[in-house]
């Protein structure tokens, strides 16, 4: 059906190696409309605020508008940062489907690169600012190991950012007091959730084992 041949995961896997796709990410078919694309992408909407017991993916900030930014270290290869934003934007979609219509909560993911390619952390930090009009942010080091780049240049990145951000009173009170002022928070390494990782790496296995890898 059209849903299914509009889904972006259809045409790109963000499990296979960005060198899979040498030519850049592949672009959703023709049937696609523009409106396709943008409802699973681009459109910010609503996910459930609160946080229930058996660990479900809810984000507990009360109403606040959220941003994520996905931070990886940036390549040479475009086809290699294009995967990076493309994760993104999936993922923001993933979070958005999971809406209610009671639900005031409001979701917007980026990414940026540490060094080499564009945006940096700095500019797509002040797009989730300025644009998004993000209240809190969670930036996510996108490395599978929590070496020097996840753990100290990109923490210091984000601090040097935000020194900038407040001069630029972007950091400021949103809502006429302290507690409206924005968070810019910083997450463990993506290689550091080891559970999850070991499904991934489970999953390759027994896909490659069944001739799907």
């Amino acid at each position: 059906d059209k849903e299914s041949l509009c889904d972006p995961l259809e045409v790109f896997d963000p499990l296979l190696s960005p060198h899979d796709y040498p030519d850049g990410i592949p672009s959703l078919p023709e049937e696609c409309t523009d409106s396709d694309a943008t409802a699973s992408t681009n459109t910010l909407s609503t996910i459930p605020s609160e946080t229930n017991n058996s660990g479900s993916n809810n984000f507990r900030t009360k109403t606040q508008k959220l941003g994520i930014l996905l931070i990886d270290h940036g390549s040479k290869r475009q086809a290699s940062n294009d995967n990076l934003h493309f994760i993104a934007k999936v993922y923001e979609s993933k979070l958005l489907s999971k809406s209610t219509p009671a639900s005031k909560k409001q979701v917007a993911v980026r990414g940026a690169h540490m060094e080499i390619a564009t945006p940096p952390i700095l500019t797509s930090l002040r797009t989730l600012l300025v644009e998004d009009q993000a209240e809190s942010i969670v930036c996510v080091p996108y490395f599978l190991s929590p070496g020097r780049h996840a753990t100290e240049d990109v923490p210091n990145l984000i601090e040097e950012a935000k020194s900038v951000l407040e001069k630029e009173g972007l950091l400021g009170e949103r809502n006429g007091n302290d507690e409206g002022r924005v968070q810019v928070r910083v997450s463990n390494a993506l290689g550091s959730h080891l559970e999850s990782m070991m499904s991934a790496v489970d999953d390759l296995v027994e896909w490659t084992l069944n001739g799907e890898g």
